[in-house]
């Protein structure tokens, strides 16, 4: 099975991402030793590399996208950014695609990047990231693109998903924080809890641990080279505004 992990820029150029994006990794991580193929695709890391021109257009008109992606309207002008998008990138021979959403800024590259894929390919997708818990329904409901949604943690849940799809004996439902659509319906099972210390090594990308390290050079004038681990899960505030607060 070839596996592309993907994590998209944010659609405001004020939003930079300056640090390997752990879902990336630790999905990595997660599926090493299995019989899979993986690539790492950080298209956020374009942003350092040259302006690109959709930007400001996608901010000030993303409802107006939202509903082209949802109708499949205006394919020109889709067909356009996701080139933009995808370029550089190889991903006709594709099986499965698993996205990392972090907000809404990156959900809309996130949709083009999965309507272009899904027009070349047979590939499956699957979104995940903090903001799936209130939000797989209407993705679910609205773009026909997107097939599965994973809310809460997800290594475990892709793990299970990529088995399955390899024709290991299992239901859906047994897959935990797995949103599908089940006939007319969208059921979405109870999310997976991990303990920290059991989860995998992340696998870092050394392609993208370069990338950074330019980057930093960028913004600071000297090369950096940063990785994240996590030790820790969930937050000790309540913002009643974010999805990974405490109840």
């Amino acid at each position: 099975m070839n596996i592309k992990l993907i994590y998209p820029p944010s659609i405001n150029s004020r939003e930079r991402n300056c640090l390997y994006p752990l879902s990336l990794a630790s999905l990595a991580g997660a599926l090493k030793g299995m019989p899979v193929h993986i690539e790492q695709w950080d298209i956020s890391l374009d942003i350092f590399k040259s302006q690109m021109y959709f930007e400001e257009a996608l901010f000030r008109s993303s409802e107006s996208i939202l509903g082209e992606l949802a109708n499949d309207k205006n394919a020109e002008l889709l067909n356009e950014l996701a080139e933009d998008l995808l370029r550089g990138f190889p991903y006709s021979e594709t099986d499965l695609v698993g996205i990392s959403i972090t907000g809404r800024n990156n959900l809309i590259p996130a949709l083009i990047v999965s309507r272009q894929i899904k027009k070349v390919s047979n590939a499956t997708v699957v979104f995940g990231g903090p903001s799936m818990g209130w939000m797989y329904e209407e993705l679910l409901e609205k773009f026909r693109f997107v097939d599965y949604c994973v809310c809460g943690e997800g290594e475990l849940p892709f793990v299970m998903l990529v088995k399955y799809l390899s024709g290991e004996r299992m239901r859906l439902s047994d897959i935990p924080g797995l949103a599908y659509k089940n006939r007319k319906r969208i059921t979405g099972n109870q999310p997976w809890v991990s303990d920290v210390s059991l989860l995998p090594i992340p696998e870092y990308d050394e392609n993208i641990v370069a990338g950074y390290a330019n980057s930093y050079n960028v913004l600071f004038g000297k090369k950096y080279r940063l990785l994240p681990y996590e030790i820790s899960k969930g937050c000790t505030n309540t913002c009643n505004f974010c999805a990974a607060s405490s109840p």
